[in-house]
């Protein structure tokens, strides 16, 4: 029953690597009823459907996927760094008025942002998403809008963390305003 060898070894008993590997029968009786198989389509090469790469280029992890972060993941970067209080809820709050907040965004290589956007308690603060080149300092803007609204008009929405990287900032918000957090939406 099973996979059975040729010719039986007994344990212990030496020999070469090919004699163990290409003598094997597979009896008609094998139960594959408790198994799953994926559909991956037709192969150019019939070795490619044993590689892990065929098989992820075909069927791959697609679909939306979301990256979310507290408001506690903002850090306060001008003018005055010192007047926030990070709240017991993961929020942020701004102690003094017109306080710019940054956070970095972690997203896989190749994910298509589709839509961001950012929460918080003063909707006339504005907050953009942006790229900056990981050779110099100049930032482009993929996303923005006013806190609680989303965008979905993305600008290079294909995530390249091979030459960028990525954050959202918000600006000038105003004294005892929070940031709640922020989400993007993206494909993969």
């Amino acid at each position: 029953m099973g996979i059975k060898h040729k010719t039986p070894k007994v344990p212990g008993e030496e020999g070469f690597a090919a004699e163990w590997n290409d003598e094997h029968l597979i009896d008609s009786d094998i139960n594959f009823n408790s198994f799953s198989g994926i559909n991956v389509g037709e192969p150019i090469n019939p070795s490619d459907i044993a590689t892990k790469n065929y098989v992820d280029s075909q069927i791959g992890p697609t679909g939306t996927y979301y990256w979310s972060c507290k408001g506690a993941a903002f850090h306060s970067y001008n003018p005055d760094v010192d007047d926030v209080i990070y709240g017991s809820y993961g929020t942020i709050k701004a102690d003094e008025a017109n306080i710019n907040f940054i956070t970095s965004v972690n997203l896989p290589h190749g994910a298509v942002v589709t839509s961001a956007i950012v929460y918080g308690s003063d909707a006339t603060t504005v907050w953009r998403l942006k790229r900056n080149g990981l050779g110099n300092t100049v930032p482009t803007e993929m996303a923005g809008a006013n806190i609680n609204s989303a965008d979905s008009s993305i600008t290079n929405p294909t995530i390249d963390n091979n030459n960028y990287g990525y954050f959202i900032e918000t600006f000038t918000m105003g004294d005892e305003d929070y940031i709640y957090g922020a989400r993007i939406t993206y494909m993969l």
